[in-house]
């Protein structure tokens, strides 16, 4: 991961040249030389980093080499940040009117603060002495003996292949789908009268594509037209009952509400088995328990007899990478998974090289059967080297990847990560961080790609200027070579969710190492930068304090679990190089505070805040608005909350803000307009019938043109044409969802005509809940 820090940390320092010229600041004048300096050493580093990556096993010291740049990088960045955070905080300053700031800048220290000279001191000391730690990874590089390799900046510009047939599940799999649902839909008079449930298990290593034949079989139409009801349960490791019940509770209980899904996190054990009991009585179902590995016999008995309640002919498909996980399952049917044959990696892997063609370039074939061989029989190796050769057109570019000494692992399932190594290391630098960050996620979760997006930009991957569509080009580079799967498609055929392949999870967990902590099976530990909490009242410090303090995303998942305002004020004084703080990715936690500690203001770093579903938040702090670096604030279903900070517009930074479902919020302060940055607003509310001086009316939109996404109330019971004139929509060319709801007497007519839209610009008048009437 360290070169892809480095490449942003050479950004971020044009970015805050660029800052500093426009604000007239300068550090120190000794100290400019100094970063100066450290841009042409980092320069002169990351090019040794790529050989240094693929020799770590391999030559003791070298990984120990990569640690340690990586920890000065990750120093190097928070510094310079803290630094633009600085020049950000005098613009707001200079344009707020609770400034006294002038434009009078002396040539090396403007008028400032004592704490903005303090801060300068402080930076310059601490760019001198990263410098001297550079000069010591500079001399190690030599004595390791690595060697300088080019880099490729920028993702080749491909079609995603989301849309793409599965091809490596259809090949060399015929025979045993049919198996497998003969045996799914046979019935003997002898298993209705002993009323058995019958067990079949699909056995066989990662890679082998147990899953992908699973949801082959699951999707039959033979098999849905069979069964009554059909439950897909991702277990994984640990084996959880809870998970498990409640997956099949709100599948025979439609139109559950939100709020009694939460609920069944907190009911006894005991009575969600009676509940599972109650749900599948009598009934035929089909029941998938994928990803098994736990074969403790305790676990699974208690479940075993609440199945059998279910009518005869019902049956459960389970997959697992252990045989003992399949025997200890009565009446089970195993079908053992073997490799496939060379021809059928060949096919495969030419089907993912060449999409659309139904031959490979003879000149190729001979090269691409040989590295098929290397395959090993695993689909999923198979396909993800075909992926990686898609941008590969001569033959001495396959000869590379023929001959590259990754293949010779023994192990298998190394090959298999071996095989996913290569395309990554042919990722663009940028790409590769934005992949890395995957492994906050837990397995099989439905990521939604907007979302991820965010986070990424929250993060800085996307450099310090670029916005969405960048971020939109490297996740179709990365679903080009098969780091993503189970696409969901848009009408207009984009992507908004999928999911990560288990293997490629394990590799980006492998990749970042003690960087990334799932705080479900172990603690934060004091290198750890992204956490996540995705098991429900796991304790979520327990005393190691300590160990937040160079944390730089927070996100929690799991149903049940409760982030209390002590818990948040331990944050917010200890995590203070925070960029994203996500307390509800999937909105399904219910959080108990009812308000956010003054303390937020110190997460000085923080890009994306998103509290959506507080169900209880009543109140925002002013002090929130003190978040210059504030990208993200999602505050959607916070149905409590009253009031908006005043001093909002101090969020300049701020590029999306949504408010979707806050029911008792009726009105945005004045300072909304200032946020000239804003891209993406959902359910703002604006007065229509007057300038009010306090309340956000709808010509304070005069100056935000760079918004793509505007959802409104229009408050009032007429349309003043002078407001509607202020608002300039003339000027908002980006504007593409442009969604209003009358809050009023308001006439549709009366509002197009005074809005005098641009052709480019179409306005859909939408009920309460935002949709098309």
């Amino acid at each position: 991961m360290a070169d892809a820090i480095i490449s942003a940390i050479l950004q971020q320092l044009v970015t805050i040249a660029a800052e500093q010229a426009r604000q007239r600041v300068r550090l120190l004048t000794d100290v400019e030389e100094d970063v100066e300096m450290l841009g042409q050493k980092l320069e002169a580093i990351r090019v040794f980093i790529q050989d240094a990556e693929e020799r770590k096993q391999s030559k003791r010291g070298i990984s120990d080499w990569l640690d340690y740049l990586k920890e000065k990088a990750y120093d190097m960045e928070d510094i310079l940040e803290k630094w633009n955070i600085e020049l950000l905080k005098m613009r707001t300053a200079r344009v707020g009117k609770f400034s006294n700031i002038k434009a009078k800048v002396c040539s090396c220290i403007p008028c400032s603060t004592p704490d903005q000279v303090c801060l300068r001191y402080k930076t310059a000391s601490r760019i001198k002495k990263i410098n001297r730690g550079l000069d010591f990874i500079a001399d190690e590089r030599n004595r390791l003996g690595l060697v300088a390799r080019p880099e490729r900046e920028q993702p080749i510009q491909i079609e995603t292949t989301s849309k793409d047939v599965d091809m490596s599940v259809l090949i060399g799999r015929d025979r045993v789908k049919e198996d497998i649902i003969s045996s799914l839909l046979c019935e003997s008079s002898e298993e209705s009268q002993r009323n058995e449930l019958k067990t079949i298990s699909v056995v066989g290593m990662g890679g082998l594509g147990k899953t992908a034949l699973a949801q082959l079989v699951y999707n039959d139409d033979r098999v849905a037209q069979h069964f009554e009801n059909r439950i897909w349960v991702y277990v994984s490791n640990p084996f959880d009952e809870r998970k498990i019940a409640k997956a099949i509770i709100l599948n025979f209980v439609e139109g559950l509400p939100n709020d009694l899904s939460y609920g069944l996190d907190s009911l006894p054990m005991e009575y969600l088995r009676q509940r599972t009991c109650e749900c599948i009585q009598g009934k035929k179902f089909f029941l998938v328990l994928d990803n098994v590995w736990d074969h403790s016999e305790h676990k699974w008995g208690r479940l075993r007899q609440a199945f059998k309640h279910g009518a005869p002919g019902s049956r459960i498909l389970l997959t697992t990478r252990n045989e003992v996980v399949a025997h200890m399952m009565e009446n089970s049917h195993v079908f053992c998974l073997e490799g496939l044959t060379d021809e059928d990696c060949w096919q495969i892997l030419r089907h993912f090289a060449f999409p659309g063609r139904k031959e490979a370039p003879p000149y190729l074939v001979h090269t691409g059967r040989q590295i098929s061989t290397r395959c090993q029989g695993l689909p999923l190796a198979a396909k993800i080297i075909g992926c990686l050769l898609r941008f590969k057109s001569s033959t001495e570019e396959w000869e590379v990847v023929l001959k590259n000494k990754i293949w010779e692992d023994a192990s298998v399932r190394e090959l298999v990560l071996n095989s996913l190594l290569l395309s990554y290391w042919d990722l663009p630098l940028p790409v590769r961080r934005c992949f890395l960050y995957c492994a906050s996620f837990p397995k099989d979760l439905v990521i939604l790609v907007d979302h991820l997006i965010r986070h990424w930009m929250a993060q800085g991957f996307l450099g310090y200027s670029e916005g969405k569509e960048k971020g939109y080009e490297y996740f179709d580079s990365l679903a080009a070579r098969s780091f993503f799967q189970d696409f969901a498609i848009n009408s207009d055929g984009t992507i908004y969710t999928c999911k990560m392949p288990d293997l490629v999870h394990d590799l980006a967990l492998h990749l970042t190492g003690n960087d990334t902590c799932h705080i479900s099976s172990s603690f934060i530990g004091f290198t750890t930068r992204y956490a996540t909490v995705d098991h429900p009242q796991w304790p979520l410090f327990s005393g190691r304090v300590g160990f937040i303090r160079k944390l730089r995303s927070l996100i929690t998942f799991s149903e049940g679990c409760l982030i209390t305002v002590e818990d948040l004020r331990v944050i917010f004084n200890n995590a203070e190089v925070l960029r994203v703080l996500d307390l509800n990715w999937s909105d399904s936690c219910a959080h108990s505070y009812e308000s956010i500690p003054q303390e937020i203001k110190n997460l000085i770093h923080l890009r994306l805040l998103n509290l959506s579903s507080s169900c209880r938040l009543r109140t925002l702090p002013e002090s929130l608005c003190e978040l210059f670096n504030l990208q993200s604030l999602d505050l959607k279903g916070c149905k409590c909350l009253e009031k908006l900070p005043d001093r909002m517009g101090n969020l300049i930074s701020l590029r999306f803000l949504r408010t979707a479902g806050c029911c008792r919020l009726t009105c945005y302060p004045k300072g909304v307009g200032r946020l000239t940055n804003l891209k993406d607003v959902y359910e703002i509310s604006a007065r229509a019938d007057r300038n009010d001086p306090k309340e956000f009316s709808l010509g304070d939109l005069e100056n935000m043109d760079n918004l793509r996404t505007v959802w409104m109330k229009l408050k009032g019971n007429a349309i003043n044409t002078r407001e509607a004139t202020r608002a300039k929509f003339e000027n908002k060319t980006r504007l593409r969802d442009f969604r209003v709801y009358l809050d009023g007497n308001l006439d549709e007519d009366e509002v197009i005509q005074a809005f005098n839209l641009p052709s480019s610009i179409n306005v859909h008048f939408c009920n309460a809940d935002f949709e098309y009437k």
